[in-house]
């Protein structure tokens, strides 16, 4: 990779270079070839990439804190209304009671 200033300076550009070179008929190197190919877009691109997916990883790790928290509230008030209840649940068979139902519905 060679990274080139244009004469003005204003412009850098990265360059991905190749070069070979030309033998004669005796295997004698007479001569090279040589291609410059212009990645700058591609790399501008790949450092976009990095830095969506950087941000898109901090937001599963806040994610999964904060689902982790709202978990260990949940447990909590679970075992009080347990505590607090015969059957462990409010008069409604399987539906969460008034705590639980407040936590859960303010996420």
């Amino acid at each position: 990779m060679l990274k080139w200033t244009s004469t003005g300076g204003s412009e850098c550009r990265n360059l991905l270079v190749s070069a070979a070179p030309i033998c004669d008929h005796a295997g004698k190197v007479s001569g090279a070839v040589g291609v410059f190919q212009d990645v700058t877009d591609f790399k501008e691109v790949q450092r976009e990439l990095r830095r969506a997916h950087d941000e898109l990883e901090l937001r599963v790790v806040m994610r999964t804190q904060e689902l982790a928290e709202v978990n260990v509230e949940l447990r909590a008030l679970s075992h009080e209304e347990r505590k607090q209840t015969p059957t462990g649940r409010d008069s409604i068979p399987g539906q969460p009671g008034p705590e639980l139902s407040r936590l859960t519905s303010k996420r």
